[in-house]
């Protein structure tokens, strides 16, 4: 088991280190793109709107991106803002290919006021850059403990 939780940390940690090349190195980013998975662009016009399904209404606002990047990515998809607010998404609403025009919903990281807080969201002429991938490592499965490990598995013998 000690073998186990030196690769799962050792791994946990290579990720870590891809994703921060890909925020830090525009190549190492591009190489993303090239393959689909983010997009870079300007923004061109962002609408406000609100989630009023709840008890009182959250921003969700309309975010359009002219991108000549072609993320593998259909509306209902979810992305994330790399260079922005910390885990910040956003779900893909429109697709206009031909256009190159993305709209986006924001969905989380503009603060938890009625308004976004200031800088939030990004404004048009801004530039932006989204990935399909998330931007933080995803914790793996818990280990079992060594006493509750099989002794096929350098457990303790019954």
């Amino acid at each position: 088991m000690t073998a186990a939780r030196k690769l799962a940390q050792r791994e946990r940690e290579q990720v870590r280190v891809d994703l921060e090349e890909a925020l830090d190195d525009p190549l190492a980013m591009a190489e993303h793109r090239l393959a689909g998975q983010a997009f870079a662009g300007e923004v061109v016009e962002v609408l406000p709107a609100y989630d009023t399904s709840g008890r009182s209404p959250k921003p969700r606002p309309l975010v359009t991106v002219r991108t000549q990047d072609r993320p593998h990515l259909d509306p209902g998809g979810e992305v994330h803002r790399a260079g922005g607010p910390a885990a910040q998404r956003a779900e893909l609403v429109q697709l206009d290919a031909e256009a190159g025009l993305l709209t986006l919903r924001l969905l989380s990281g503009m603060g938890r006021k009625k308004e976004p807080e200031p800088g939030t969201v990004p404004e048009a002429g801004e530039q932006v850059c989204f990935t399909l991938f998330e931007l933080s490592a995803r914790q793996s499965a818990p280990l079992p403990e060594p006493e509750d490990t099989p002794w096929t598995h350098g457990g303790p013998p019954k």
